[in-house]
């Protein structure tokens, strides 16, 4: 069985999210006067994700009945599943989900979020391969 996820920044989502913050801040200025110090701060703050809309690089998570192999930016990384002890899900406070691959010899690797696939889909796809999985909520840290 072959699963593959693959995601692109630029959605209707992000844009209209980055349009939202700009208008907001542009009502803050004109409504309150907020200082330009604060202003340029809240601006520089933003251009990460300004960034990754202009590039709108891919971001991709495939496993196969061999390997894991996941890309996102300049990260990229390839894993025999038997080397895998198990997959790690954190469920954060912001609500999005880490992905920590955990190997036999007990080495962590983290899978970047943004190739991370929805976690209803990778569970079914990890039990149909016989892959361990440990789901947990809300922690701090780790």
């Amino acid at each position: 069985m072959i699963y593959t996820y693959q995601t692109r920044p630029r959605t209707r989502k992000a844009i209209a999210l980055l349009c939202m913050y700009y208008l907001s801040l542009t009502l803050l200025k004109l409504w309150f006067a907020v200082a330009d110090g604060i202003m340029a701060v809240a601006l520089l703050v933003s251009l990460p994700a300004v960034y990754d809309l202009a590039r709108n690089a891919m971001s991709i998570f495939k496993l196969d009945g061999q390997n894991i192999t996941w890309m996102s930016g300049r990260q990229d990384a390839k894993i025999a599943l038997n080397l895998v002890d198990r997959i790690r899900f954190d469920t954060r406070l912001d609500l999005s989900i880490k992905m920590t691959v955990i190997l036999t010899s007990g080495n962590k690797i983290r899978v970047p979020v943004a190739s991370t696939p929805p976690i209803e889909a990778i569970e079914k796809v990890l039990d149909s391969v016989n892959v361990k999985h440990e789901r947990h909520h809300f922690t701090l840290l780790g």
